[in-house]
């Protein structure tokens, strides 16, 4: 189902708790920790993050946020299974209400975007904690094979190329 009403922007501020309340649907680990943690650090121009590059947008409908994704520059742990010269990750992608189309229109506008800063493919790494996202993820990426993240997690990586 395409969704015309829905307007994406990057993050505001003012977002943050509505942002939370959507990543809480979601996470209730050290990676929602994380999550919120970057979140500070983004407002405050951490130069981690500045560095790699970090993008976090929101969509609204009617005014209410009801999703939430960011890119950022291909971490080291993932390099290996790149195959592109310029890559980049979409790091989260959390919508209120699956299956409503919003998570189809986020990761689109990050393929647009993507390009459109000349990176030549997206990278995501789900651990196996979030199984139910993989549905989602094999829709509009190729899943390249199983992986262990920096924290031990077991997942999956998928692929976009953008080239």
């Amino acid at each position: 189902m395409e969704r015309s009403n829905l307007i994406i922007r990057p993050l505001e501020k003012r977002d943050v708790e509505f942002v939370g309340k959507i990543f809480d649907q979601y996470w209730a680990d050290d990676f929602r920790n994380n999550l919120s943690s970057k979140l500070e650090s983004y407002f405050q121009n951490d130069v981690v993050l500045k560095n790699q590059k970090f993008k976090f947008f929101v969509v609204e409908e009617n005014g209410e946020i009801v999703g939430v994704d960011a890119i950022r520059n291909l971490p080291i742990h993932l390099k290996e299974y790149s195959s592109t010269s310029n890559p980049a990750e979409l790091y989260v992608v959390a919508v209120k209400n699956i299956g409503k189309g919003v998570g189809k229109v986020l990761v689109s506008q990050k393929f647009e975007l993507a390009k459109n800063e000349g990176y030549t493919e997206i990278l995501l790494f789900s651990g196996e904690t979030h199984q139910d996202s993989w549905k989602f993820y094999d829709k509009y990426f190729e899943r390249l094979g199983h992986a262990i993240a920096p924290n031990n997690e077991q997942g999956y990586i998928w692929r976009k190329l953008l080239i």
